[in-house]
């Protein structure tokens, strides 16, 4: 029994407080203060037990627990980040981790200095981006090489087209007209009132123009023309353009010849015209009229007309050059038909010549005269105002011969 103004010892939680210190009491009592006292709880002396702190707050983490949840967490994240790593042995898996770190970070820092050796050798040596600049403009030439060095499409001229060129010409036809289309041919007159209806009759057949030139004129001892060699041609435009970056220099056009035989024209329709061509133009003869090469076709006011064209020109075409379209007659002799081409020669960036064919789209070009014999042959003659049929009505116009 305690002494008379001693407190009494607390009991073991839960337990409600004895008046009376038993034996019993007072064993577990000292069970309960030697318990605390293992597992860590503060002296009596240096500031009383957890009920004697009055609060009754629970005590932090032991370092064993703190130990064990960090373990955790690090399993959590070696699963998460190297599944393969995560399953080896705890005491293997975080060397073979910094390993792998470390050869990760090697890996990385190579290539950024293979990265930085790349990029510093072309400026550190010279010849070496002179080398590499060489072989890309090398790659390029290959690209435009395969390119063809220019293109050339030929568009035949109509009727109206040599119209307004040149001074006369004949129209030359693949049938004669029919009764009717003749009749009425002959009955139209050639001003605003029948004019439509006459275009309309004399554009059919297969009508084309054929245009006339003389070559060669002989005259007698008193100077007058006994004799004249005249050349038929069909006009045509010729465009000439190309996709290289690097221009292409046409140094030579020239007229190769194929076949010619005679002309297969069924009828003639001679017209009178006036006029001039904007276009640049050249002609080619064939069939020895003269030399193949293209020439700056004659004019009374042309000087430089006859001679050899690229003899004192250059066409070129590409790059920064525009287009360029000729307008081009190839003369046969007069009642012949001639199947030819053009014989290119043109240079580029290394200066050698190399030729081409120009034709109408893989096919020869064809020039044809006026028939030997036409079935009919017809005149519109200005001074009549008529359309005259030269077969039936020889002295009806004096363009008839």
């Amino acid at each position: 029994m305690s002494s008379p103004g001693q407190p009494e010892p607390p009991g073991l939680p839960g337990e409600e407080p004895s008046g009376t210190g038993t034996s019993a009491g007072t064993g577990a009592a000292r069970v309960a203060a030697g318990t605390g006292s293992e597992r860590g709880a503060p002296d009596a002396g240096s500031g009383g037990s957890a009920a004697g702190a009055g609060g009754g707050a629970e005590a932090g983490p032991s370092p064993a627990e703190a130990e064990s949840g960090w373990r955790r967490e690090s399993d959590a994240f070696l699963r998460g980040s190297a599944p393969d790593i995560a399953e080896l042995p705890r005491e293997t898996r975080w060397k073979a981790w910094r390993y792998r770190i470390l050869w990760t970070a090697f890996v990385a820092v190579l290539a950024l200095a293979a990265s930085t050796i790349v990029s510093l050798v072309p400026a550190l040596h010279p010849s070496l981006k002179t080398r590499e600049a060489k072989t890309d403009d090398e790659a390029q030439d290959r690209v435009q090489s395969e390119k063809p060095p220019f293109s050339a499409n030929v568009r035949y001229q109509d009727v109206m087209d040599v119209w307004k060129q040149i001074d006369s010409f004949d129209i030359i036809y693949d049938a004669p007209f029919s009764a009717s289309e003749s009749s009425e041919l002959k009955s139209l007159r050639l001003d605003a009132s029948d004019w439509d209806r006459v275009m309309e009759l004399i554009t059919r057949h297969g009508a084309r123009p054929a245009v006339a030139q003389v070559f060669e004129v002989r005259r007698n001892a008193l100077g007058e023309m006994v004799d004249s060699t005249v050349g038929y041609g069909q006009p045509f435009f010729l465009d000439l353009t190309s996709d290289r970056d690097s221009p292409v220099h046409i140094v030579d056009l020239r007229a190769k010849e194929e076949r010619c035989t005679e002309s297969r024209a069924q009828a003639v329709l001679t017209i009178p015209a006036d006029g001039a061509s904007a276009i640049e133009s050249i002609e080619f003869t064939l069939q020895k009229l003269g030399d193949t090469r293209a020439k700056i076709p004659f004019s009374p006011d042309h000087e430089d007309g006859g001679k050899p064209y690229f003899s004192q020109k250059v066409v070129s075409v590409g790059g920064s050059s525009e287009p360029v379209t000729f307008n081009v007659t190839g003369y046969s002799r007069t009642h012949s038909r001639c199947e030819w081409k053009i014989l290119a020669t043109y240079n580029t960036s290394d200066e050698k010549n190399r030729r081409s064919e120009i034709g109408d789209e893989g096919k020869a070009l064809v020039t044809e005269g006026v028939p030997r014999r036409p079935r009919q042959q017809w005149v519109m003659d200005p001074h009549e105002g008529k359309v005259i049929e030269c077969n039936s009505n020889p002295q009806g116009s004096p363009y008839c011969d």
